[in-house]
């Protein structure tokens, strides 16, 4: 087995563990409940990572973000990608606030996890943000957070 054969299995064995203690905790695994066609290009990219416009099977529109790391250590770089995924993939399914998106659960996607959201036309909290469109509601959930 090669370097890189031995990298792809120890990446996919970190998946599969990490995937594994997300259901145990409670978070929802959908990829099954993703329309086939359900990311073809990103949308939008950020510091962190990518999101993608996504469709579930039952038609609802769902946002797809994909955190991504860049650096040269390219298996070191992927694990620290999956750990802060499935950070925020936890710590998002365990918040309640009626100003927060809800989580509708993760998926696999291109070897990492990727947490699934519904698609909201207004856009980022950044976009907002830049805007100067914080009103009293969207501060008391920056509050909470």
């Amino acid at each position: 087995m090669s370097k890189s054969d031995t990298l792809t299995h120890l990446r996919n064995q970190n998946l599969k563990y990490i995937v594994t203690c997300l259901v145990w905790h409670g978070c929802h695994h959908i990829t099954d409940s993703m329309h086939p066609r359900h990311c073809p290009h990103p949308y939008a990219r950020g510091g962190f990572g990518t999101i993608y416009r996504g469709m579930l099977q039952s038609g609802l529109h769902v946002a797809i973000k994909c955190i991504e790391s860049h650096n040269d250590d390219k298996f070191l770089e992927q694990s620290k990608g999956l750990r802060r995924a499935a950070r925020e993939i936890y710590v998002w399914s365990r918040c309640s606030h009626k100003g927060i998106l809800p989580m509708l659960g993760f998926i696999r996607l291109k070897g990492q996890i990727a947490l699934i959201t519904p698609w909201m036309e207004s856009g980022s909290l950044q976009r907002h943000i830049v805007r100067g469109l914080l009103n009293t509601p969207l501060c008391t959930v920056l509050g909470y957070i």
